[in-house]
Formats: structure tokens, sequence, C-alpha cells
């Protein structure tokens, strides 16, 4: 049997695009354009609507009647954000995997980059490139790179979970790697992406990845990514992470408690490098030691903060100095 009918066989496609949307209809459109006129054409679309109240639905359905890879699922109430996203990857029936945001878009080359790179790179379980950011009038904001030294492949697992793990401090965004395109078998047997009702569920779950496989990074601007005037929390606050986020002084403390846990229960991680969780759960723990806890504070407990705070952020610019005169 030739090798492509073997592959017709055991996948009807070999990618799952996953696009969980909720009230999408100003962008939707922009997103699924840019999918239908990607030069790779062997995927199945899958759009989650998490129950819109606008015109979402109709979008979809106009699309699913002219294009036959896009399946449709209208869901009967809002389930949440992570919720959707972790819906619309179970339903995911390709060699590869990858999710969209509704207000995001690729290069027509895209696809087609990613599934020559994991074909031809066995060791590898998820594959990226750069990507560049926009506000929402189209304006463009930065450049995310992970080149050279900052390659995660040449990384070590240790130090690709340390990286993700202090992400809101060292603003390295490997977080983002959640939109590369992962290998299917492998994101199926992780744990879930809604495990974590917490605030930044999403370090929490590529630190597993990091313990577990290699990520391949190409460096070329194929991704488009949507940056909002106002954050996650403001724009969705009845989410139950933002909600977190706005009423919890405990919040990005429950984040830290939530990784140790849901790294040991990870079905993908080599139990020798489950050794390496204290550490990454102290890296995520100092980069949010600012904030581990954000309500009212009596003076005795906030001058000494205050002073703390100062000494570390003197001895941070001082190092910061000496290593760029060096």
């Amino acid at each position: 049997m030739a090798p492509n009918q073997t592959f017709k066989n055991k996948y009807s496609s070999k990618v799952s695009i996953g696009l969980p949307v909720y009230n999408g209809e100003k962008t939707l459109k922009r997103a699924l354009d840019h999918i239908l006129t990607q030069n790779y054409k062997n995927y199945e679309l899958l759009i989650s609507d998490n129950a819109s109240t606008d015109k979402t639905e109709t979008i979809c359905m106009e699309y699913q009647k002219n294009h036959p890879s896009i399946k449709y699922f209208k869901r009967e109430r809002n389930y949440g954000i992570s919720n959707n996203f972790n819906f619309v990857a179970m339903q995911a029936k390709g060699k590869y995997f990858i999710w969209m945001h509704d207000d995001d878009y690729w290069k027509p080359e895209f696809l087609e980059t990613l599934v020559t790179d994991l074909d031809s790179r066995p060791e590898v379980g998820l594959s990226m490139c750069a990507i560049q950011r926009i506000s929402t009038r189209g304006e463009i904001r930065d450049s995310i790179r992970f080149g050279q030294e900052y390659d995660p492949y040449l990384m070590s697992p240790f130090k690709l979970m340390n990286q993700i793990a202090a992400g809101w401090a060292n603003k390295k965004h490997y977080h983002l790697f959640m939109f590369s395109m992962f290998r299917t078998h492998l994101f199926h047997s992780a744990g879930k992406y809604d495990d974590n009702d917490v605030p930044h569920p999403d370090r929490i779950f590529m630190c597993q990845f990091a313990l577990a496989t290699k990520f391949s990074y190409i460096d070329k601007i194929l991704y488009f990514r949507t940056v909002h005037e106002q954050p996650m929390n403001i724009r969705h606050p009845n989410e139950i992470q933002n909600s977190i986020i706005n009423n919890d002084p405990w919040g990005y403390s429950k984040t830290v408690l939530a990784l140790g846990p849901f790294l040991f229960k990870s079905k993908i991680i080599p139990w020798h490098r489950k050794f390496y969780i204290p550490i990454g759960i102290f890296q995520m723990a100092w980069s949010y030691k600012w904030v581990l806890y954000r309500g009212d504070l009596n003076w005795y407990f906030k001058i000494p903060l205050k002073l703390a705070k100062s000494i570390i952020k003197s001895m941070r610019n001082i190092l910061y100095k000496n290593r760029i005169t060096s």
C-alpha cells in the first residue's frame, strides 16, 4: 500500500484547525478568509461557538455551506474560554492540531511551513514561527522572535520550563507557543487546558510540553496576533480566570499553587523530569512575587515590602548596567 493511501485511511485530514469563538462577528471573516487561502489545503477547520449572541452563527453557517472542510459546533451555553478551547481541541482528527484566535490571522504559507517542519523532525512535538503583534486598528506593535540563544529547540527541558514559568516577569512570551502546531496524539495525551481555572492557565499548560518534548521555532513572521487596548480581564470580566484577577487578592497565588499538581499528574512528562517541578514552582512564585497577595496590608507590612522592592530593583539595575559595560 502506498504511503499516501495509509495516511488517508488513518486521518481524514492531516491538520485539524481549532477555532474557538464567542461574539466574533467583527474579526471572524478575516480569520476564516486567511485560513481558506492557505497554500496548504489538507485540513479540517473546527469552529466551536460558545453560544454567541451576535452574528457569529450566521457567518459560520454561510462559510460552512460553501466549504466542506468546515465543521461548526454551536454550544448550548457559554462554558467559558478555557473550556471552549479544550472542547474544540478534543474534536481534532488530524495528525497535527493547531488553535487559532478569531481575531488573529496567518500568512498563506503558515500551515505549509509548520507541516513541513513537523514532517521532517520526528523528535519535535510542536512547531511555531515568529509573531507580529498588531493593534485592533491594524497598526504594527512589535515582533516576537525566539532566535539564537532564545531558540527553545536549543534549550534543555529544565531551562525552557523555567522560562515559561517565569514568563509574567521575564516577558519572553514562550507561553505563545500554545498557538503552535502540535502532534495531535501528544496533545490529546496531555493535561487539558481547562484543568486550571486560575489566572494565566496558558503558562501552566505549556510548562508540561516544555518538560515533555522539543519545541521547534522557525524565524519567519507568518502569524499576526491582535493586541487589544483593554486587557482580557476588562473585556471579559465574567470569565472565571478574569473574575479571579479582578476580585481575588490571592488570585496569582492560586496560579502558582496549581502548577505543581498539574505537572505531577501530566502523563506526557517523563518521570525523571518531574524532579524539576519544584524549581518551576519557585520560578513562577518569584515572577509573581509582588502580586501574590493584592489586598490591603497594614503599614508595618507595607514599609518592609516597599523597602524590599526598592533594594531588589536597585540590584537588578546594577547587574544590568554591569552586563552592558562588560
